[in-house]
């Protein structure tokens, strides 16, 4: 939450310290919906280029990144990933 409020108020700085992995899920996940709205728009979901949210690894790739993020930011030397409030 804190980082969200950092993001709202324009304090990346903030954000970033609050959660690194939301800061940068953020606008991945803004172009994925507004590819999946544009492509249900269009009424055509042919592309040149595979939907992102439709390919078989997709839920694998999120799971491991977020396990990863999970484990490696309580790793001695990581501190720099973990949350703390600035000021």
């Amino acid at each position: 939450m804190r980082a969200i409020h950092a993001l709202a108020h324009g304090d990346l700085t903030r954000a970033l310290h609050s959660n690194v992995l939301l800061v940068v899920a953020v606008p991945l996940m803004t172009y994925l919906l507004i590819r999946a709205w544009e492509r249900g728009l269009r009424g055509s979901f042919e592309s040149k280029l595979p939907d992102p949210m439709a390919t078989r690894w997709a839920p694998m790739v999120t799971l491991v990144s977020l396990a990863s993020f999970w484990l490696v930011r309580n790793l001695p030397g990581f501190e720099f990933l973990t949350p703390s409030f600035i000021g």
